[in-house]
């Protein structure tokens, strides 16, 4: 299974042409997923972090999922599952094309749609879903504050605002590669450029002016995610996860050695993060530095994302939702029986997804309680 960037570099190629043949194959082994997970609560913390992504041995737990599982799929590369869903599962949206990024904040939550071209919003509680964004490219990372919602669309090199009181789209940087991940704090938009292997930055109010590079000469920089004086990202190709503040300064390598880390959330203390490579971990490591340990090993996990008690992820090898306590335990099912579960975000009461679905205009959001 690969990842969220590995995907992306797949979408950002071949969108404009074979856009819905992509969204179909992107849960098989062979396929790629194209967004490496947020981390943006909403508030412009990384505490109650959107991104993509969990983990599992036999029913989706711990270890490797039954290669048997897998092969009896359902046309598209996503494992067939028998949908008992999981007490509380509520479906927020249907009939999505491919919606994959994901974040909330108090009152709605917000995805993007790659196949669509969408950026959408729907009450946390249920409700019609509402439009924010038409006629992208392909929007994938999404991250929310009080005023506007921002995304990144890799296939149109942009990073992209709007209002989230209405009104039209905002370029907020063009000419990248292949933005990725996005988060914003403080009235700045962070964002990685995975082919431009860079980290940049660039003011909510720039009204045209050019992106900023926090960080240069990164192999394949994915997922991002803001704390209070920080931000922090990994580098796929580096197997690192890095800091810099937010002002400005030198890129410090915190961890390395990892194999494939992709999808990254924050808490106020910990780092936490899926590392793909060899059947796909949950990772965390202080974001003061120091050894990395692992809570919970298989399940190909997809995004990822944290409250200040549980870690949770999205494993599209075996269509759950799973969580795990910050300071390790047992993993636990949230929701089972999902098809492709992708992106993931976390609130004060409940966990949210994106489901790729079956087919064409069959992905969904859904939800659960924490």
């Amino acid at each position: 299974m690969a990842g969220p960037s590995s995907r992306l570099r797949a979408v950002a190629t071949l969108a404009m042409l074979v856009a819905i043949a992509v969204a179909h194959a992107r849960c098989s082994t062979s396929a790629v997923k194209a967004f490496p997970a947020l981390a943006d609560a909403g508030d412009g913390s990384a505490s109650e972090a959107a991104a993509g992504a969990d983990t599992g041995t036999e029913a989706g737990v711990t270890g490797e999922l039954d290669g048997g599982q897998e092969d009896a799929g359902l046309g598209n590369g996503c494992p067939s599952f028998a949908a008992d869903g999981g007490a509380g599962v509520v479906t927020l949206a249907t009939a999505q094309g491919d919606p994959i990024g994901i974040t909330v904040d108090s009152t709605s939550v917000y995805w993007t749609d790659s196949t669509a071209g969408t950026v959408m919003r729907a009450p946390l509680d249920g409700g019609q879903p509402s439009v924010l964004a038409t006629d992208q490219d392909g929007p994938q990372g999404i991250a929310v504050d009080a005023d506007n919602v921002y995304w990144t669309d890799p296939p149109g090199g942009t990073v992209m605002m709007a209002p989230l009181d209405g009104g039209a789209s905002v370029v907020l940087a063009s000419l990248q590669s292949q933005p990725s991940g996005i988060a914003v704090a403080n009235g700045v938009v962070y964002f990685t450029d995975f082919d431009g292997i860079a980290v940049m930055s660039v003011p909510v109010d720039a009204d045209g002016a050019a992106p900023i590079a926090v960080a240069t000469g990164q192999a394949q920089p994915s997922g991002i995610a803001v704390g209070a004086s920080n931000v922090y990202w990994l580098d796929e190709g580096a197997g690192t996860l890095m800091t810099a503040p937010l002002t400005g300064g030198v890129a410090v390598t915190l961890v390395q050695g990892q194999g494939t880390p992709a999808a990254l959330a924050l808490d106020p203390t910990t780092a936490y993060w899926t590392d793909e490579s060899d059947g796909g971990a949950i990772v965390k490591a202080p974001l003061d530095g120091g050894s990395p340990t692992t809570l919970a090993a298989g399940g190909r996990p997809w995004g990822i994302a944290v409250d200040g008690t549980s870690v949770y992820w999205t494993s599209t090898a075996s269509g759950t939702v799973m969580k795990v306590p910050v300071g390790g335990g047992t993993p636990v099912t949230v929701a089972a029986g999902q098809s492709c579960p992708q992106g993931i975000a976390v609130g004060a009461t409940g966990v949210y997804w994106t489901n790729a679905g079956p087919g064409t205009s069959a992905g969904t959001v859904a939800s659960a309680p924490k």
